[in-house]
């Protein structure tokens, strides 16, 4: 069995593959590496891989349906379709010139994937509404993988006649695994951590987000934002619930079909909930008088009444990102919208000794969150917190707690160590490039 995989694509899903492919290369796969920026020239390579193992089974894995997207070179129209633009043109030369639109437009296209009889298997680290548009390119044999049980549950809904879709958590990067950074020891002391909190990620402000709706007109943007104000008042519910609810009421005799094509355009509330709290947390924190390290692009726009309070490192690659929560006494993570889930800043943190710092769901509570290895805070308290007028006695109590941790460096260690142990048994990229394994057989 022979094995392709991506990269050039999105840098933080390229790391992770390196993670997957580093255990599946030490089973003894080989691994055809497709670069996406070298684009359809780098297609030629891949035939001759495929021609030189004929014999051979062909799986190829992938992130968030790249290489699947209908990308030039791995997608092209059959033979039939040929003729008929051939005739439609005039010119024999018209094939030549397709691009990405027309690709998009044309119903009758083939791929490399399903040419050579190659399984794909896709495993979805967003919302899988950001990728409804990529479905009419999905290989014949193909398994999607959701990391959070209720983008599971859409897919099986929504996509019936998607087979095969099953559930895996995602999964942490520690970046002194192999100890050639410690020799002795998996991650830094307290006392040698220069950050008190890091966050890494980054941030877009409502205006920008909202230009695609804006196209849509005034009614539109009424519907969304109202959509996103229930969103930001019940940061409990689903964006799938309250998005499926909010069209449903709006548009009379809705049928299932209109509901998974107008889903796509709930990415909007998706994300300006997802960076609204996130906003609202680092708002909090700055207001309590800590000092937060931030790792990423944006946070400027912030509207903070103390960004004196905040040390911005600029954007950064994975590497970036994994240096500064390993120097870090406790690691902020705000969940993207994912509530039977997990966000791998929750593993990457505990695997690089930073005390977690967490809101939570029913699942991370049941599955992965406990008082010996982390530190959980509240949408509904930050929630409340914006509602009063940014009144600190409702956030006080967070803050003592929080202030009492970071001085108690046995107590933080103690955590940090309980996390590590967990996270290193059993939710590393190895661990999930197991059972990744199961699926090339099945």
């Amino acid at each position: 069995m022979k094995l392709i995989m991506f990269m050039g694509g999105v840098e933080t899903l390229e790391y992770f593959s390196m993670e997957i492919a580093r255990y599946l290369e030490e089973k003894g796969y080989e691994i055809f590496w497709y670069n996406l920026l070298v684009g359809a020239s780098e297609v030629s390579r891949l035939k001759g891989f495929f021609d030189a193992n004929k014999s051979e089974d062909f799986i190829a894995f992938t992130f968030n349906h790249e290489g699947i997207a209908g990308e030039e070179g791995l997608y092209f129209l059959d033979s039939e379709s040929v003729k008929d633009t051939e005739t439609e043109c005039g010119q024999a030369d018209c094939k030549d010139s397709l691009n990405s639109q027309k690709l998009a437009s044309n119903p009758k296209l083939t791929n490399i994937w399903d040419n050579y009889h190659v399984k794909v298997i896709n495993m979805v680290v967003d919302h899988p509404l950001y990728y409804h548009k990529y479905h009419k390119y999905l290989p014949k044999n193909y398994h999607q993988i959701n990391i959070d049980k209720n983008h599971f549950e859409y897919m099986r809904h929504f996509y019936p006649e998607i087979k095969n879709v099953s559930f895996l958590m995602t999964a942490g990067m520690e970046l002194n695994k192999d100890r050639d950074i410690l020799p002795d020891r998996p991650y830094l002391f307290m006392d040698e951590r220069k950050y008190d909190i890091v966050f890494t990620g980054n941030f877009t402000p409502k205006y920008i987000l909202q230009k695609p709706i804006e196209k849509m007109g005034q009614d539109y943007i009424d519907f969304y934002e109202s959509v996103l104000t229930r969103m930001i008042k019940e940061p409990k519910e689903t964006i799938e619930k309250i998005g499926q609810e909010a069209l449903i009421k709006e548009i009379e005799g809705i049928t299932e079909a209109e509901i998974r094509e107008a889903m796509q355009t709930m990415s909007y509330v998706d994300l300006a909930v997802r960076f609204h709290y996130r906003e609202l947390m680092i708002r909090a924190l700055t207001d309590l008088g800590f000092k937060l390290t931030l790792v990423g692009e944006g946070f400027e726009y912030m509207k903070l009444k103390h960004p004196e309070n905040l040390n911005m490192l600029g954007s950064g690659n994975t590497k970036k990102c994994l240096d500064s929560i390993s120097q870090a006494k406790i690691s902020l993570n705000v969940m993207p919208w994912f509530k039977a889930g997990a966000h791998d800043r929750i593993f990457t943190s505990m695997l690089n000794g930073a005390v977690l710092l967490t809101d939570s769901s029913t699942f991370l509570d049941k599955e992965i969150l406990t008082e010996e290895n982390c530190v959980r805070y509240s949408l509904e308290l930050l929630r409340d917190y914006e509602a009063s007028g940014f009144d600190l006695g409702l956030i006080e109590d967070f803050g003592v707690k929080l202030r009492n941790l970071l001085e108690d460096k046995e107590k933080l260690s103690k955590m940090a160590n309980s996390a590590y142990i967990f996270a290193k048994n059993g939710h590393t990229w190895k661990d999930r490039a197991k059972i990744i394994e199961k699926l090339f057989y099945t």
